[in-house]
C-alpha cells in the first residue's frame, strides 16, 4: 500500500539515489540538476510537496509549483506538477494510479491548469501522463541543457481557479 506524508529534506536524501535512470535522465537534459539539488528545489518551491512510501521505503516525491510567470501574465494561477520516482514507486500499477488520481484532483482545486514539460524519451511518465488525461499540446525540440524533445501537457483543472 502506497502511503503519501508530507515531504521532507529527509525524503530527497533518501529517494535521490533510488530515481529511476529515466527521471535522472530527464532532470541532466532538461534543467542540468542533480537529482538531490531537484528534489530539494521541489520542496522549497512546491505549494505541496508530498512523498509516497511502500513498506516505509520512499519511493517518490511529487509536488505542484505555482508558476509566477503565467500568474501575473495571464492572472491564472497555473500549477506545474512534477513527479520523481524509483522503480519501486510504479510496482503496483492500479494502486500507483489510484493514488495519482487522488491527488491530482486535490491539487487541480487551487489552479486553473496543470500542466509542465516531459523528456519524449520517458515512456512511463508519458504513459502515467496520458492515463490521468493530460493533453500533449507542444512539442520542443533543441530544448534544455542537452537539447533534447520535450513534450508540453496539461490538464485543464477548472474556469474559475482560487
Amino acid at each position: 500500500m502506497i502511503e503519501v506524508k508530507v515531504s521532507t529534506p529527509e525524503d530527497a536524501v533518501r529517494l535521490a539515489p533510488l530515481l529511476r535512470e529515466a527521471d535522472r535522465q530527464e532532470l541532466l537534459a532538461g534543467s542540468g540538476e542533480e537529482p538531490l539539488e531537484a528534489l530539494i528545489n521541489g520542496i522549497e518551491l512546491s505549494c505541496c510537496c508530498m512523498s509516497a512510501h511502500i513498506e516505509g521505503e520512499i519511493v517518490g516525491m511529487f509536488g505542484v509549483v505555482p508558476n509566477r510567470e503565467v500568474l501575473e501574465d495571464m492572472g491564472i494561477p497555473y500549477g506545474v506538477v512534477w513527479f520523481l520516482g524509483s522503480d519501486r514507486a510504479t510496482e503496483n500499477p492500479r494502486e500507483f494510479m489510484r493514488v495519482s488520481r487522488m491527488w491530482l484532483e486535490s491539487f487541480k482545486e487551487n489552479f486553473f491548469a496543470l500542466g509542465n514539460l516531459v523528456d519524449a524519451r520517458n515512456n512511463v511518465h508519458i504513459k502515467w501522463l496520458k492515463a490521468m488525461g493530460f493533453e500533449f499540446t507542444n512539442v520542443h525540440t533543441n530544448y534544455g541543457f542537452k537539447g533534447k524533445t520535450f513534450l508540453e501537457f496539461i490538464l485543464p483543472c477548472k474556469e474559475e481557479a482560487c
